[in-house]
């Protein structure tokens, strides 16, 4: 996913999707199967891992006073980001 944002270039006052700039997460999209939250549970899916990436960022965007206009946390705990800081 972090490729996907090498040579991202975001104007001062754009509205940023990280779903957009992201895509679909699939295996012809160069995903692979990883655990997964889903309706509370954790399975196995395609495109696991993708929520590390959207919490770092969410907690650096936080960090650096940007406003989120949306944000869905986790159905559970994470144990790579503190609570609230999931995205």
């Amino acid at each position: 996913i972090a490729k996907k944002f090498s040579d991202y270039k975001l104007d001062p006052g754009a509205e940023f999707s990280f779903n957009a700039v992201v895509g679909p997460r699939t295996k012809e999209a160069g995903f692979k199967d990883a655990p997964t939250f889903f309706m509370g549970e954790i399975l196995e899916g395609v495109g696991g891992g993708t929520c590390q990436v959207s919490s770092t960022l969410y907690a650096t965007l936080l960090h650096v006073g940007a406003q989120v206009l949306e944000r869905r946390p986790h159905s559970r705990p994470s144990s790579y980001i503190e609570p609230g800081l999931d995205a």
